[in-house]
């Protein structure tokens, strides 16, 4: 029933409708006007940059009715209803925007996966973050909501349930299949770091751990001179050990995969070209022309109208002098993914770059393996990328800092 549901909006599309709806605008009267002029509508609210406050319809909210509104989105619109349902433009993977609402639960929407992990971290607040796969008549999306993320993610209807799940694994954070092809969350196995308390632990200098609480009560002076300490009083004045310690020099390594949406590649061209550095010697040679491009002095060239090479561009421009990333060298591939019309993924890789920033070192406790830590510089650039015409899809980040 959903995908039948889902041919006939779109057949809709291509004969007249003359199905009414009304689009209540901020600063012009309120406009009826048949569905097959929704594009029309969509160039005047452009030419005039006006604002929907409301949409009303005898059709009942569903994906047909949401895609048919999409052409009036541009992304940056605040809440508006859609017959009394908040609704706010989300990302659409096929491309643009096309409207959501704010709380599924106020349709007929059902929860497909959900996780959630919440604990409270030793404070007032609560951390809080959950993700959920949504489906309305066949319609999927995903949305993330939390502390870590607050992003939706509109898939669409694939024509079939397994495929829409599975591109919306695909587009989570923390979804992904097991073994044996089930959804799991990482978000379901994210302790509360106070639950289990472990042991303070140090690296010695030999690379070991050691419980630096246990040396100070191994050294702790019990009455009787024999502590374990090295010092050369004796009888009931042995003072504790000082134990030597390297000062801490973190150096760390850094992997990023990020998948963006990029729909219009020479207007994202022109937004990256404003992060070049004056200094960096890059330069734009015929742009919007045949051969645009960028050439730096060294050689290189990057195509304007290639957004995997603007992307690579985007982070070799991005300043790092005085940040947590001294010595920053990435290594960074970007492709395009071939099922994904309009998705490219960036792979970047940062090795043996020092933890620069002083707080950050001062704070920072060594650990044996990989954790999501997000570094402020990049997610900076990250955040620039996403207000520039590249929606954010994906992004994953894995670190490992030791002294």
């Amino acid at each position: 029933m959903a995908k039948k549901k889902s041919n006939d909006g779109n057949n809709s599309n291509n004969r007249p409708d003359p199905t009414m709806l009304t689009i209540g605008w901020l600063e012009h009267d309120d406009t009826s006007i048949r569905f097959d002029e929704i594009n029309e509508w969509a160039r005047w609210r452009t030419e005039h940059d006006e604002r929907i406050v409301d949409v009303r319809t005898d059709r009942p909210i569903s994906p047909a009715l949401l895609l048919t509104l999409a052409p009036l989105l541009e992304g940056d619109e605040e809440e508006f209803d859609v017959n009394g349902v908040a609704m706010l433009p989300q990302l659409l993977v096929s491309g643009g925007f096309v409207p959501l609402p704010r709380f599924p639960a106020d349709t007929r929407a059902i929860v497909v996966h959900n996780a959630y992990a919440s604990w409270l971290p030793g404070g007032p607040c609560e951390f809080n973050q959950s993700e959920t796969i949504w489906e309305l008549d066949g319609f999927h999306w995903v949305e993330a909501s939390g502390d870590m993320e607050d992003l939706v993610i509109a898939i669409g209807d694939l024509g079939a349930p397994e495929a829409s799940v599975a591109a919306a694994v695909r587009a989570s954070h923390w979804f992904s299949f097991d073994e044996d092809g089930t959804v799991v969350s990482e978000l379901e196995d994210m302790a509360d770091p106070d639950e289990d308390e472990e042991l303070d632990e140090e690296l010695d200098e030999d690379g070991d751990f050691y419980d630096e609480d246990a040396d100070d009560e191994d050294d702790e002076d019990d009455g009787t001179g024999t502590g374990t300490g090295t010092g050369t009083g004796t009888g009931t004045g042995t003072e504790p050990t000082i134990r030597w310690k390297r000062p801490r020099v973190p150096v760390g390594q850094l992997n990023m995969t990020a998948t963006f949406n990029i729909a219009d590649a020479r207007a994202f061209a022109d937004q990256v070209e404003r992060l070049v550095p004056e200094r960096s010697g890059i330069v734009r040679h015929d742009p919007h022309g045949p051969q645009d491009r960028f050439e730096a002095p060294d050689g290189h060239v990057w195509r304007a109208d290639d957004p995997t090479a603007m992307l690579v561009m985007a982070f070799v421009c991005m300043p790092v002098e005085g940040t947590e990333f001294e010595g920053w060298s990435p290594r960074m591939r970007a492709n395009v993914l071939a099922s994904w019309p309009t998705v490219y993924e960036l792979a970047l890789t940062v090795e043996g770059f020092v933890l620069g920033d002083p707080e950050l070192r001062a704070r920072w406790q060594p650990t044996p393996s990989y954790e999501p830590w997000r570094p402020p510089t990049l997610m900076q650039r990250v955040a620039l990328l996403r207000s520039m015409g590249a929606g954010l899809l994906k992004f994953d980040v894995r670190s490992l800092v030791r002294p």
